[in-house]
């Protein structure tokens, strides 16, 4: 089996940037530095070996990739979050 070179925190991170604006609003929600969000979002792009989000007026864009990308990582997110409940139903 293929080990995953991404992580499912850089994908919570990229939807949370998505869906609040910004770098700052979703260091606010997940909780973490601006830096942080920032690095998790470049780690991810060297990682894949292209740019998901490009800024535009301090605004952060999806490029065309970032957005078939977030609409995969929204479907593996809920599933792995689904299979993580469903995992503790099962503990002793």
């Amino acid at each position: 089996m293929e080990k995953s070179r991404t992580t499912l925190d850089q994908w919570i991170t990229l939807q949370a940037v998505v869906d609040y604006g910004g770098f700052a609003q979703a260091a606010d929600v997940l909780h973490r530095t601006q830096s942080s969000i920032s690095y998790t979002i470049n780690k991810l792009e060297q990682t894949l070996g292209i740019e998901i989000l490009s800024l535009e007026k301090r605004r952060a864009v999806l490029t065309t990739e970032g957005e078939l990308l977030l609409t995969l990582s929204r479907e593996v997110t809920e599933k792995a979050l689904s299979l993580e409940k469903k995992g503790k139903k099962y503990q002793i």
